[in-house]
């Protein structure tokens, strides 16, 4: 499957043998190239999202103050209000106030301008659409749970630990599934292109060209990501790409048997 992938981008020869491909080889190479663009695209998520935990860990292990909660009660080592707002990001900002046991309202909230509102046994949290309410005097855990610095940076070592695998396989799935439905729409313009030079292949046969003929734009997506390249109008161009490999494909395909190689 490596060298198929090498082949399919740099020798057109190549396609002259792809309708000898079985379906069970078909599958395997897409799944080969999912993995591939899993790895890419965790890489890439790897490489943009680790800094921003580690500075959200930083900032939250140093401005927000130890919190405890026990028997369905919160309580926080600073007294009275305390306004924690992310320095790069104003939106983000919420208040702690453990000594408060009267509701609070939305009104209060969009006029401090905090999404969020920590008091004695209940938190609230401000959406576009409504305020959700959340009592913490249904929950009943065996032990106090504390909230300090210690607990956010175990909070950042454990997102990292499970964020990528399933990042990973997220992504190989969704992969597996859109190159499928993808592969569809190639065969149309495959059709297209038989036609027109009446290669007289059958549609077997142009799926399977379909399938390496997206090799090249599959790579150059996944290096995008890793190397955070923006490409302008890169969906045209992948089709345009990709059409050219069918084109190739089709040549190919019917050179073959023209030449008694099929």
């Amino acid at each position: 499957m490596i060298l198929d992938s090498i082949q399919s981008v740099v020798r057109p020869s190549f396609y002259r043998s792809v309708h000898s491909k079985s379906f069970r080889a078909t599958v395997g190479y897409f799944t080969y190239l999912g993995f591939i663009f899993g790895f890419a695209a965790t890489l890439a998520m790897y490489i943009h999202v680790r800094p921003l935990i580690a500075e959200a860990v930083a900032w939250a292990s140093s401005q927000i103050p130890t919190l405890t909660l026990a028997d369905g009660k919160l309580a926080c080592g600073v007294p009275g209000p305390t306004l924690i707002r992310h320095p790069k990001i104003q939106e983000a900002a919420f208040i702690i106030d453990t000594q408060r046991t009267q509701p609070v309202s939305a009104g209060e909230m969009v006029e401090k301008k905090v999404i969020a509102y920590l008091t004695q046994s209940t938190i609230y949290v401000l959406t576009q659409r409504r305020m959700e309410v959340y009592d913490l005097s249904k929950a009943k855990q065996p032990k106090p749970l504390t909230l300090d610095a210690e607990f956010f940076r175990q909070l950042g070592v454990s997102l990292n630990r499970i964020l990528y695998p399933i990042a990973f396989v997220s992504t190989w799935i969704a992969f597996l599934v859109w190159r499928h439905f993808a592969t569809v729409f190639y065969t149309l313009p495959g059709l297209l292109i038989n036609a027109l030079s009446s290669a007289s292949l059958d549609y077997p046969t142009v799926y399977k060209i379909a399938v390496y003929a997206q090799t090249p734009a599959i790579v150059l997506q996944a290096a995008a990501m890793v190397m955070s390249v923006r490409i302008p109008w890169f969906g045209l161009l992948t089709i345009l790409v990709v059409c050219g490999y069918l084109f190739m494909g089709v040549s190919q395909q019917k050179q073959a048997r023209e030449a008694g190689e099929i």
